[in-house]
């Protein structure tokens, strides 16, 4: 799975989730669930309109919510800065303090306390 291939990409917009956009979505997954396997106990993922966030358990039961921004609007912010912090369940999305990664980082920055 070569996520960078989306590296660059002007995203088509709509007022509705685009097949472009829906398999830079299923992309994204693929690459986060590889990335992150056996290291993690759980990812869930929402696939909203042009932007992804969810939430993901690790091995000792702490939480990171994750977001990436609105595809259309801020270039390669994707792979370039995506969002994470702390949550205390899959319903907290203000949580601890932002922290920002590369996506090629995003397993390293989780493997750290996450405040």
């Amino acid at each position: 799975m070569i996520i960078e291939k989306w590296l660059g990409i002007d995203f088509e917009s709509s007022c509705y989730k685009t097949p472009q956009f829906l398999s830079f979505a299923n992309d994204f997954k693929k690459y986060i669930k590889a990335s992150l396997k056996g290291d993690v106990k759980s990812i869930k993922f929402n696939v909203e309109h042009f932007y992804i966030f969810g939430f993901i358990e690790k091995l000792d039961g702490q939480l990171v919510y994750f977001n990436i921004s609105d595809v259309r609007f801020f270039k390669d912010a994707w792979y370039n800065n995506l969002l994470y912090r702390s949550a205390t369940s899959t319903k907290d999305y203000t949580g601890g303090m932002n922290h920002h990664v590369e996506l090629r980082e995003l397993k390293n920055a989780i493997g750290r306390k996450v405040i």
